[in-house]
C-alpha cells in the first residue's frame, strides 16, 4: 500500500494561536467496494487502529498522545497502535515520550512505534495527525 495520500477521505484542520502551529488529521482508510465504510472510531474489524502523530516530542503532540492513548479520541473500546514521528535532533526526547506512554499502561494501547524515519512511520497508518510548529527562541 502506498503512503496513503491518494486515499485521504477526510481532513480536519485546526490552528492554535499559542504559537505558529498547525494540526492536520487525515483518515487514510481505503474505501471498500460495495460495502459501507466504517468510521475510524468503530472496532468492527477487531484490528487495532494505527494512529500516526508527527512532532511527537513537541508540547502539543505530547498532550495529544495521552488523550489518544486513553481512549478520549477514538472511543473507549478502540485498540490502538501509536506511530510517533519526529525529526532526528529530537530523537532522545522522542524516546522519552515512548517510555512515558509505555509506563502509562494504557489498556487500549497495543504497541508504540517511535521513529525518525518517515517511511517507517507512515507504513500502514489509518489516521495521521500531523502536528507542526516552530520552536520558540
Amino acid at each position: 500500500m502506498p503512503l496513503g495520500w491518494p486515499l485521504i477521505c477526510k481532513a480536519v484542520i485546526y490552528n492554535w494561536c499559542v504559537s505558529p502551529c498547525f494540526l492536520f488529521v487525515f483518515y487514510c482508510n481505503q474505501p471498500k467496494k460495495k460495502q459501507k465504510q466504517a468510521s475510524p472510531s468503530s472496532n468492527e474489524s477487531g484490528k487495532p487502529l494505527r494512529v500516526l502523530i508527527t512532532g511527537a516530542a513537541g508540547q502539543i503532540a505530547y498532550s495529544l498522545v495521552f488523550m489518544i492513548a486513553s481512549g478520549g479520541v477514538f472511543g473507549p473500546r478502540q485498540e490502538l497502535i501509536l506511530h510517533l514521528l519526529d525529526i532526528p535532533p529530537m530523537k532522545q526526547a522522542l524516546e522519552g515520550v515512548e517510555l512515558e506512554v509505555e509506563d502509562g499502561a494504557f489498556p487500549l494501547l497495543k504497541t508504540v512505534v517511535a521513529t525518525t524515519d518517515v517511511k517507517e512511520a507512515f507504513t500502514g497508518v489509518d489516521v495521521a495527525i500531523l502536528v507542526g510548529s516552530f520552536p520558540r527562541k
